[in-house]
């Protein structure tokens, strides 16, 4: 891609150099205006190289990628005893906040917003990292079962995934992304870039917080917010009512990918498990029963055709004390610890 820019730049600059010299008649006017646009073209170019370099370095760009950059490589491969894993997760931002593996060789691949689909070519990219026997833990979410990849419009989504699938694996793989979102951000969203250069956002720390920091009635905002994000998200008016056709379309796809996820990984001799991580009580009692039967009940009956083990969090009184989280919704570091160990004990 860079090769043709600097091959059709070069043409351009040759028929600029013809095209003033046959307008002037004059050579040495064509070779002076020849070398005034080179040398405005360079500063240009040089002064974008600049700048894109600083918007490299923020946290702007940098926090898009701290989920992903935390994916091991291909280099030294089976040396590296860190990729002969006896566990993993896959999942969206809950279970990124859920597991911390620390008395076993584990990976928390959940690289924040993510789909079944995307936790499937996850899996597909790494599942020989894991030890023969390894557990593969697939996290479930409230609308695990009608959430779509086309359901998410930030570009940020895509480029973090850029970097860690093969690009067999991303649906349209474009060059000229990578050239936009990863090697020069600035293309991506230039006044939004150079903000960021002299006005940068904080690192996000999430990952770090070992407290609750939300009161009570923050906390009961907080579990709303989530619900009017949802509501808003999957078009529902009303939790309890049946599925309407766009979210049945996507559950039955959905459907499809857990079977083949499952199917995946027990032809290579890997352990699937079905888990929903917990939430503090003030999100989960936000939730009817006819809603878990409407999205996840019938859903994991369907999907789960060989049976295999389903760890439901959901509403686990002894998990749902709000200290072990820093929202409503999204375990502390101090919580991790613990619900990770009760996985891996009930998991004995």
């Amino acid at each position: 891609m860079i090769k043709k820019l600097k091959i059709g730049t070069a043409f351009l600059m040759v028929l600029l150099l013809v095209v003033v010299y046959c307008y002037s008649g004059s050579l040495l006017r064509a070779v002076s205006t020849f070398t005034l646009t080179t040398l405005v073209l360079v500063l240009f170019y040089r002064t974008f190289l600049f700048l894109n370099e600083l918007v490299r370095k923020t946290n702007w760009y940098h926090n898009q990628f701290l989920d992903s950059e935390r994916f091991v490589t291909n280099s030294g491969y089976r040396d590296d005893l860190r990729r002969n894993y006896d566990i993993v997760n896959l999942g969206s931002n809950p279970a990124k906040f859920a597991f911390q593996y620390q008395d076993l060789i584990g990976f928390n691949w959940s690289t924040g917003t993510q789909s079944l689909e995307t936790d499937f070519k996850i899996l597909k990219n790494y599942f020989s990292y894991l030890k023969e026997g390894g557990t593969v833990l697939i996290p479930l979410l409230p609308f695990s079962s009608c959430f779509a990849d086309n359901l998410i419009k930030d570009p940020s989504h895509y480029a973090k995934l850029y970097t860690i699938l093969d690009p067999k694996l991303i649906d349209n793989y474009s060059s000229t992304f990578v050239l936009r979102y990863i090697t020069y951000p600035l293309l991506s969203n230039p006044l939004r870039a150079l903000y960021a250069i002299f006005n940068d956002v904080p690192r996000d720390n999430r990952l770090e917080i070992s407290v609750q920091l939300l009161g009570k009635r923050e906390l009961e905002k907080d579990a709303q917010f989530w619900m009017d994000l949802w509501k808003e998200e999957f078009h529902l008016k009303d939790l309890n009512a049946p599925l309407d056709k766009p979210n049945a379309v996507r559950q039955q796809h959905n459907i499809y990918v857990l079977k083949y996820m499952i199917k995946f990984c027990l032809e290579r001799e890997l352990k699937p498990v079905l888990i929903i991580p917990p939430m503090t009580k003030a999100l989960s009692s936000k939730f009817s029963e006819t809603f878990k039967e409407n999205h996840i009940h019938s859903f994991v009956r369907e999907a789960n055709y060989k049976n295999i083990p389903f760890l439901n969090y959901m509403d686990d009184e002894q998990l749902s004390n709000p200290d072990l989280y820093f929202n409503s919704f999204f375990l502390n570091a101090n919580g991790r610890k613990l619900f990770t160990k009760r996985v891996l004990n009930d998991l004995k």
